[in-house]
């Protein structure tokens, strides 16, 4: 499984303030497209990585036996496609 979490530490002063900027930022999200490319060339970078080891190899041939059709079964190379075709739009309409 998959999950996100998010914590907060900051004096009992600054609450109310640290909590309206964490609100902002989940509820509305600034992107701006050279830290979006900067992060799809290190996840993608990441892959290539993994695809030249041959444990992290044998895991993803297992997965795509086990999960076909499912987003546990993309290669590498599916994966970096994929983070590749992500556009600033996209993020957006998240």
């Amino acid at each position: 499984f998959d999950y996100e979490g998010i914590s907060l530490t900051c004096l009992s002063s600054t609450f109310d303030k640290a909590l309206e900027r964490i609100l902002q930022i989940f509820c509305e999200p600034k992107f701006e497209v050279e830290l979006i490319e900067r992060q799809k060339s290190i996840l993608i970078s990441d892959l290539l990585e993994r695809s030249e080891d041959s444990q992290k190899v044998a895991f993803n041939l297992f997965y795509q036996h086990v999960f076909k059709d499912k987003d546990f079964s993309w290669s590498f190379k599916e994966a970096a496609s994929f983070i590749e075709s992500i556009t600033l739009k996209d993020l957006e309409r998240c």
